[in-house]
């Protein structure tokens, strides 16, 4: 078998390599060659079970560039990809149907039995205007819309972005369409092969139109930039479309994109640099608008195999393997690629996509205890009674040890770890329900649609400008503890300062509605002003959450964080409280904790499914724009400004009461957790079968505070890695 591989030229891909494919291989063995004469080839997997393509200026299958010719085609592919067959509908040689008119084709798509077909038209180089032409009859024949796209929308040469046979497995209810955004034209290049070349700087456009309406012009819509919480926008002006995808090296006059659901991403090919030179770039990203990574990045694909002169590349999806990992490319170009050309190849999973069974089918992957984490543990000993050490390097669950009433079947309270999974859940609620929230982060939530009328009227007037973000990042002026709050990184005291612990995830007194000496009956700042280490805030989170989904928090983190990621048992405890109190108490075994810390190191990602958004965890794991007041984010710690200065500034974490913290490091493929926990904290937790009395006598040292307990830790964790080098 001869192999082909395609690595990465990081210095000249204008994107970092994709997360997820390591590389990608092709078996040039397997290379088959028709329809000498005819190009292009974009396809489509239809209702029928078939592939559907379009070719340009020959005579299909069974034809050449002279017998059957015709400027535009289409054919049928029939089989799988060791032994199809390819015959002509409509025009070409012996076809069952004569073409209608003339023009290029780089975009198919099949939906509800209906093919769609955008048609760039002639003379060459197609770039003047693109019009949409559909059949309700596999291809026999063929309408053009009354509308169209032209070089003055800076829209040309589209394509459709493919999923599975007829439509199935799309992301939504939408069709999505590529255009290139031109960079020279309408007319012919000056510098190119054969009048084209490719488009600098290169700029790829996104629309998309209701798949009952794809023939509307007047509902088709263009990608608008993201929003705060890092939801597309989208906007029927033209004036306001930005582009999706971006090269420097340019991007080629045309482009294939699909959807490989076995490996959840999207696959976008096109050319770089010239045209007609095999330069081949295939990018990836987790949604139709990105974020584009990168596969491969080549000057002369196929060499020693085909000729250097490809231009054109697709993914079809009938041809995928299950698990995404195996396909068959079909490619096209000049000279004796100009034909139909199919190449067999595989995707190669980066080794870090690794993901953990449950434990109750072998849990983590494991090595022996490193000795070099040895001094990070006997450090922990030192901050808590109970407690322990888990480090989770590249996937591999290197170091676990315990001591006091911890151990590897506990689940104590984690306290305000919490917390963090209010915020994870209240990403996901952003993501599943954008109608509710068309503002994202910036939406003012304190009205009836998001809280239940208990709390109204709001105890201040002021609450009303509380945005979601300044709600999730403790900066909406709700009153929290003394010290712990800032403004513009300086300490401040609030007089009085507001509740903390149980009672602050108590819903009247997280609604202001409740006196005392601890209170959050008035804001101490304007939303925005400054920020304050809030229980009662992140716990108004899980409120709005519970009144919009009409479920209680730990329900709903059950369905769509616990089950998922395969936890045991685990507890989020109320004490007493007739709701999941937000900003508390959550009782998770260690070796789980470490798959939420390890589903945030991998960007919300599990498997094959995104379960928090990409660009939520992001905004989670930076500084916020949401809190220019303190190095905390969504819930979480951040060394974005490098306030730690001897620990990586990726590094995120969030602690909890009773010595606990959960670190993610990204640029270390790492995962930390620092077990800690009070007596009473695994008052109901399950004993240890193996009980640790030489803790019964422990005495706190006072001279270790909070704040280093938690540096230290990690500090000594890197420097252990450094060593271990």
């Amino acid at each position: 078998m001869r192999m082909f591989f395609h690595m990465l030229l990081a210095l000249a891909s204008p994107y970092l390599p994709s997360p997820v494919i390591e590389r990608v291989e092709f078996d040039f063995s397997t290379h088959k060659r028709f329809a000498p004469g005819s190009d292009n080839w974009p396809t489509t997997w239809a209702d029928d079970g078939h592939l559907y393509a379009a070719w340009g200026d020959g005579g299909g299958f069974g034809g050449d560039n002279k017998k059957g010719r015709v400027t535009l085609g289409v054919a049928r592919i029939e089989g799988d990809a060791a032994s199809y067959t390819g015959h002509n509908v409509w025009g070409g040689f012996n076809a069952a149907h004569p073409a209608q008119f003339d023009g290029k084709s780089y975009g198919m798509l099949s939906v509800g039995g209906v093919l769609y077909m955008w048609v760039s038209h002639q003379p060459n180089p197609h770039l003047d205007k693109c019009q949409l032409a559909f059949s309700k009859d596999h291809g026999a024949t063929w309408q053009l819309a009354d509308w169209c796209f032209r070089y003055t929308d800076q829209l040309t040469v589209p394509t459709f972005l493919n999923f599975g046979c007829d439509y199935a497995g799309a992301r939504d209810g939408y069709v999505y369409s590529y255009f290139i955004h031109p960079a020279w034209g309408p007319g012919k290049s000056a510098t190119g092969n054969y009048g084209f070349d490719v488009h600098k700087p290169g700029r790829v456009c996104l629309s998309r139109v209701p798949k009952e309406a794809i023939l509307d012009r007047n509902r088709h819509e263009f990608f608008a930039g993201l929003a705060k919480n890092g939801a597309p926008k989208w906007s029927a002006k033209l004036s306001d479309k930005q582009p999706v995808f971006q090269d420097a090296n340019g991007v080629g006059w045309n482009l294939s994109v699909s959807f490989n659901p076995g490996l959840r991403r999207y696959l976008l090919v096109t050319e770089h640099g010239e045209t007609h030179a095999g330069k081949f770039g295939l990018f990836d990203a987790p949604e139709p608008w990105g974020p584009w990574t990168t596969v491969a990045y080549e000057d002369r694909w196929g060499e020693g195999h085909v000729e250097v002169s490809t231009f054109y590349w697709n993914f079809p999806t009938k041809w995928l393997s299950a698990d995404g990992a195996r396909f068959t490319l079909v490619f096209t170009g000049k000279n004796s690629n100009d034909s139909w050309n199919t190449v067999d190849g595989r995707f190669i999973r980066r080794a870090s996509d690794y993901f953990p069974p449950p434990d109750s089918e072998g849990g983590w992957r494991t090595r022996p205890n490193d000795a070099r984490f040895d001094a990070a543990f006997e450090f922990a000993k030192r901050t808590t009674k109970n407690g322990g050490l888990l480090v989770l390097h590249r996937g591999w669950l290197v170091y676990e040890r315990y001591f006091g009433r911890a151990h590897h079947e506990a689940n104590p309270v984690n306290a305000s770890i919490a917390k963090s999974f209010t915020s994870i859940a209240i990403g996901i609620l952003l993501h599943e329900r954008p109608e509710l929230f068309p503002d994202g982060l910036d939406q003012q939530v304190f009205t009836p649609r998001y809280f239940p009328v208990e709390m109204f009227p709001l105890s201040d007037p002021r609450k009303a400008d509380i945005k979601l973000g300044q709600l999730l990042a403790m900066t909406a002026g709700i009153r929290g503890n003394n010290p712990g709050s800032m403004v513009n990184h300086q300490p401040v005291t609030l007089t009085p300062a507001g509740p903390d612990g149980q009672v602050a995830s108590t819903d009247a007194m997280a609604f202001g509605q409740m006196d005392g000496k601890l209170n959050a009956r008035t804001l101490w700042c304007e939303p925005g002003g400054g920020y304050s280490y809030a229980t009662a805030s992140i716990h108004l989170g899980s409120v709005m959450l519970r009144h919009v989904t009409g479920r209680e928090l730990k329900d709903y983190v059950d369905e769509k964080i616990a089950r998922p990621l395969g936890w045991g048992r685990w507890e989020w405890r109320d004490t007493g409280n007739p709701h999941t109190p937000g900003g508390g108490n959550i009782a998770p075994r260690p070796t789980d904790l470490l798959r939420f810390g390890y589903l945030l190191l991998r960007e919300g990602r599990w498997r094959d499914r995104q379960i928090v958004p990409a660009d939520y965890v992001r905004h989670c794991a930076r500084p916020s724009p949401y809190n220019p007041h303190y190095d905390y984010s969504l819930q979480f710690d951040v060394n974005g400004n490098g306030h730690w200065s001897d620990v990586p500034r990726d590094a995120f974490w969030k602690s909890g009461s009773g010595g606990h913290v959960l670190y993610i490091v990204p640029s270390l493929d790492l995962v930390v957790y620092k077990m800690g926990g009070r007596d009473s904290q695994y008052a109901r937790s399950r004993p240890s079968p193996t009980p640790d009395s030489s803790r019964e006598n422990w005495k706190e040292d006072r001279a270790l505070d909070y704040e280093t307990a938690k540096h230290e830790t990690l500090k000594l964790i890197i420097t252990a890695l450094d060593n271990s080098k």
